[in-house]
């Protein structure tokens, strides 16, 4: 009876198997290059050259200086 399974045994098989199942995961996300996707088209951002001058903002005091 040297060499039987115990209840604790069986409780940590499943959680060993965890472990290294998410560690096979963790090691292909590292080692597997994710594939480069090329966007279809490229636009410009709205208003991107728009400095805060040109807004008339007066600031969060109104215009206080």
């Amino acid at each position: 009876m040297k060499h039987s399974i115990t209840k604790e045994l069986k409780k940590r098989v499943p959680m060993f198997l965890a472990i290294l199942l998410l560690a096979c995961v963790a090691a292909l996300n590292l080692f597997v290059p994710a594939p480069q996707i090329e966007p279809d088209s490229v636009h410009p951002f709205a208003n991107a050259r728009i400095s805060w001058e040109q807004t008339f903002y007066e600031g969060p005091w109104g215009g206080a200086e």
